[in-house]
This record gives structure tokens, sequence and C-alpha cells, in this order.
């Protein structure tokens, strides 16, 4: 890799990496067009767009979902955390026991 003082990239490099990072840019986006339709790039999912299981904790349920809703049924949410720390209790509450 070309450099200049100091080990930072030449000018040639950086505009390689602009190239290939908006090729793949490109790339990604019409993937998506081509799965979920040609606005989703532009709108993304709303929160009508999925069904949403809540933990009963509307802190937790904002951070997971960008709303109320809680955990995304169909998608994996993963918990962990140290002995002690609320993870089974989190599970019970979801599921209402």
């Amino acid at each position: 890799m070309a450099t200049h003082m100091a080990g930072t990239p030449s000018s040639e490099v950086i505009m390689s990496y602009k190239k290939i990072s908006e090729k793949a840019l490109q790339s990604a986006l019409k993937l998506l067009e081509n799965n979920f339709g040609k606005d989703f790039a532009e709108k993304g999912l709303h929160e009508s767009d999925y069904q949403a299981i809540p933990t009963g904790y509307d802190d937790l349920d904002a951070v997971l979902t960008r709303g109320n809703a809680g955990i995304c049924l169909g998608g994996v949410c993963e918990i962990y955390g140290g002995e002690g720390s609320g993870k089974s209790s989190l599970a019970m509450r979801t599921i209402g026991v």
C-alpha cells in the first residue's frame, strides 16, 4: 500500500477504497430492493411491519425494536449476562409466568 509520511495512505489508495465502498453499497441496496421491494431502502421496516412479544419492561422493549413492541417474532434474541443478572426473570416475565 502506498503511503505518505507517518504511514498515512496516499490519495490513490483512499480513492480506491471509496470506489470499493460505493460498489458494496450499491450491491447491498440492489439486494434489499430485490428481496423487500423498491421502497425498502428508503423507508425501512416500520413498527406495523412486524409482530413482537412485549417483555414487560417498556425501556427494554423500546431498545429492542426502536418502538415499544418488544422481541420480534421470527427473529433471534439472545439473552446473556452473569449469574444473578435476571436472565431467567426476564424470560419468565416475557412468557407470562
